[in-house]
């Protein structure tokens, strides 16, 4: 599975409260092959840990919002942390930029779109 999604610094936030400041990430997408079973798509955020706040990483709900854009956002489903690094499971993500290099056709189109 290679990354859908790449960046060199990103923040998980609760609502305008920084949670963490991450460095390089990523996005991989775990969809079914063709031919395989339906099943949920997964979709895993991969991160260099920069700083943390333990309480708002705690809270729900977060969002990842990439930076320095903040045009792309994701809901964040679970986090875990260790050694410097963090993973997180997302959901669909919410937020979308006109002339997206990388659409995710698993997320619904935004209105005014065809």
């Amino acid at each position: 599975m290679r990354p859908a999604f790449t960046g060199a610094e990103a923040e998980l936030r609760w609502g305008y409260r920084c949670a963490a400041r991450l460095g390089a990430w990523s996005i991989t997408i775990d969809r079914p092959e063709p031919g395989e079973a339906p099943r949920p798509i997964v979709r895993w955020l991969t991160a260099q840990l920069v700083e943390a706040d333990p309480l708002a990483l705690g809270q729900r709900p977060l969002e990842l919002v990439a930076l320095p854009g903040r045009t792309l956002r994701w809901p964040v489903l679970s986090v875990m942390r260790a050694d410097g690094r963090l993973r997180a499971e997302l959901g669909a993500r919410f937020s979308f930029h006109q002339g997206d290099p990388c659409p995710d056709s698993s997320d619904p189109k935004p209105s005014g779109s065809t």
